[in-house]
């Protein structure tokens, strides 16, 4: 009996550190935006297509800052993108994830998360995203792809309106992009 509570025991603590080891591979990923929370300012993120940004406190799902982008409605796509970051081993087939908190006052903006590789020129050369109907209040939005294009030497995430024009005022925190093992 004692053997066999032994084994039993040996086994579980087996199964614990297997499980240890998996939950820090996940946490290995560094985020490349050095301010995806907005709590020094907002140094590098832009405004497209008449998209407005602007450091604001409103609406805040992490610390004391949050980014509320505005659009004016004239156009399908206006929206921000963060600063192209450097990443000098960006190569065509490696995995990539954008993830933000947005908060919607009332919901119903169809919006898009886009990861986008850049050349060393800071060129754009392909996008591509994940659009979303938004709910009232936060929520995550989060999307991985493979980078495809040769030239890749650069990525930045950004957050768009979708498909028409819709003048939207959303609040974006705890923006991420990360390289994907």
């Amino acid at each position: 009996m004692r053997i066999v509570l032994l084994m039993f025991g040996i086994a579980a603590l087996a199964l614990l550190a297997a499980g240890c080891k998996h939950s820090s591979s996940k946490s290995s990923t560094t985020n490349l935006l050095t301010n995806g929370g907005f709590e020094t300012d907002q140094k590098g993120w832009s405004g497209i297509n008449g998209g407005v940004v602007a450091r604001d406190a409103t609406h805040v799902s992490a610390g004391s800052w949050a980014q509320k982008l505005t659009t004016p409605g004239s156009e399908p796509n206006e929206g921000n993108y963060s600063p192209p970051t450097p990443v000098a081993s960006a190569a065509s087939g490696q995995r990539w994830t954008a993830q933000i908190e947005i908060y919607s006052v009332a919901g119903g903006e169809k919006v898009a998360l886009y990861i986008q590789e850049l050349n060393a020129a800071e060129n754009f050369l392909t996008t591509s995203g994940t659009t979303v109907n938004l709910v009232a209040g936060w929520q995550t939005i989060k999307y991985t792809r493979t980078l495809t294009n040769a030239s890749t030497s650069r990525v930045s995430l950004a957050v768009r309106t979708f498909e028409t024009a819709q003048a939207v005022a959303v609040w974006i925190d705890e923006a991420k992009l990360n390289q994907r093992p």
